[in-house]
């Protein structure tokens, strides 16, 4: 049965100096290599998340700003922008 793994950025992913341990990269790859899917799942908005380990880990896809926004496989299924009102 195929499964989804969500990881946090901050002292998850990322260690003290905003670095992803090689070891973290391996292990997700091999996640992925085993046939599930690694979602990077964050309160911070979509544009804080931008970083190249993430590209080269190559997440399946993202859940950002406390799920206003969910992307998978690339296509963005859902976004709820924030209104001038609000």
């Amino acid at each position: 049965m195929k499964k989804i793994a969500f990881f946090d950025i901050d002292g998850t992913l990322w260690d003290e100096n905003m670095i992803v341990p090689q070891s973290t990269k391996l292990a997700i790859k091999k996640l992925q290599e085993n046939g599930h899917k690694a979602f990077v799942c964050t309160g911070r908005a979509m544009g804080n998340v931008n970083d190249p380990q993430f590209d080269e880990i190559g997440f399946d896809g993202f859940i950002a700003a406390c799920g206003n926004y969910i992307q998978m496989d690339g296509e963005i299924l859902h976004e709820r922008m924030m209104s001038f009102e609000d």
